[in-house]
């Protein structure tokens, strides 16, 4: 399920998808950690996190997760964009939203190459970085992917019914996320894909 929450910033005149936590109250007694979702996924892979139930968590961080372009309720006035402008996006919903200075989670591929480049960006910004889980070899490289995927997904004529199959799913929450990838996680990567 994508974020229910958006602001409107200046790059590529992006509308951002965010959620956030403790009610949806920014606590500046509180650091904040920003959470970015990793592909095929929504912010609704950080449902845990953000639930205010978490007082672990929400007791002592304020959690905003943020959606990259093209993910969720995130969307862009271009047809084209890259990593860096997800990440500019993000800043600038960052700073619209009144956070100042974060430490920075990022999933996968994704949020890992976003929170590289937010902190090269927002230097000074930013307090400190964890990227889940990156496999180094093998990435969307392995033989299955290469010679399948292209194979299921390429047609002569329209397919307009068409669907991203659990298969492709599943196979990039295991990279992402190995056994971690629970039954919340694989229903988030789901819902990323407009299912």
């Amino acid at each position: 399920m994508a974020a229910t929450q958006t602001v409107q910033v200046a790059h590529l005149g992006a509308k951002v998808g965010y959620e956030i936590s403790n009610n949806n109250k920014l606590d500046p007694t509180k650091p904040t950690c920003i959470m970015i979702n990793s592909m095929n996924t929504t912010a609704s892979l950080y449902r845990a996190q953000l639930d205010d139930n978490n007082t672990k968590l929400t007791g002592a961080l304020y959690v905003l997760a943020i959606e990259p372009l093209g993910h969720g309720a995130t969307r862009c006035d271009v047809e084209h964009f890259t990593y860096w402008d997800s990440a500019r996006v993000a800043l600038q919903a960052m700073t619209k939203l009144g956070v100042e200075r974060a430490f920075a989670l990022g999933t996968s591929w994704g949020g890992g190459s976003l929170f590289v480049w937010r902190c090269w960006l927002l230097r000074g910004h930013i307090d400190g970085f964890r990227v889940c889980r990156i496999p180094i070899q093998g990435v969307l490289g392995s033989r299955a992917v290469r010679h399948t995927v292209p194979q299921k997904w390429t047609s002569s004529t329209p397919t307009p019914d068409f669907v991203v199959d659990d298969d492709w799913i599943g196979s990039l929450l295991d990279l992402g996320f190995g056994d971690a990838a629970t039954d919340g996680v694989r229903e988030s990567g789901r819902d990323g894909v407009g299912r």
